[in-house]
C-alpha cells in the first residue's frame, strides 16, 4: 500500500483523486489513500474483485 501510495504522490493521480470517493481493497489501502487526502467510500475486506464489488453496494445502500 505505501508503495502504492508513493507512486500516486509521484504522478498526476493523487492530484485527480482528490476530493473523489474510492472503494480501496483491505484497510491498509485505505488508510494509506485516507493519509494522501483520497476519500475512501468503501473499503473490500475480502482481496477480490467480488469483494470490492460487494463493499460498494453495501456503502450505496448505507448512503
Amino acid at each position: 500500500a505505501r508503495a502504492l501510495a508513493a507512486g500516486l504522490r509521484r504522478g498526476p493521480g493523487v492530484a485527480a483523486l482528490r476530493g473523489r470517493f474510492v472503494a480501496c481493497i483491505g484497510p491498509v489501502t485505505a488508510a494509506e489513500a485516507r493519509r494522501v487526502g483520497i476519500l475512501v467510500a468503501a473499503v473490500a475486506h475480502e482481496p477480490s474483485a467480488a469483494g470490492l464489488l460487494a463493499a460498494v453496494a453495501a456503502a450505496q445502500h448505507m448512503a
